[in-house]
């Protein structure tokens, strides 16, 4: 995993859009693999407030939506090695 001091590198010059240097990938791999820990695999449940009652959140989206999302995209669409959903 990369540290803190990796993580503060600035990609620039040929990468196109949507790619990144090998540290900033590094962390978007662990930052994917946390975020696939800490979310709640049970579907969002809303409320006529639009309160999630699965995960007695009071946002919409709730963020375990977000976070399935946010976790779906970086594995499929910009091809984050090694998770899969």
């Amino acid at each position: 995993m990369a540290n803190a001091d990796q993580c503060d590198v600035v990609c620039r010059g040929s990468y196109r859009l949507g790619t990144a240097c090998g540290n900033c990938r590094r962390c978007c791999e662990s930052l994917v693999r946390l975020v696939r820990e800490l979310v709640d695999e049970s579907p969002c449940h809303y409320d006529h407030h639009g309160s999630c009652q699965s995960h007695s959140l009071h946002v919409r989206p709730c963020p375990h939506e977000t976070a399935k999302y946010v976790i779906t995209t970086a594995t499929r669409k910009h091809h984050i090695s090694g998770l899969e959903c």
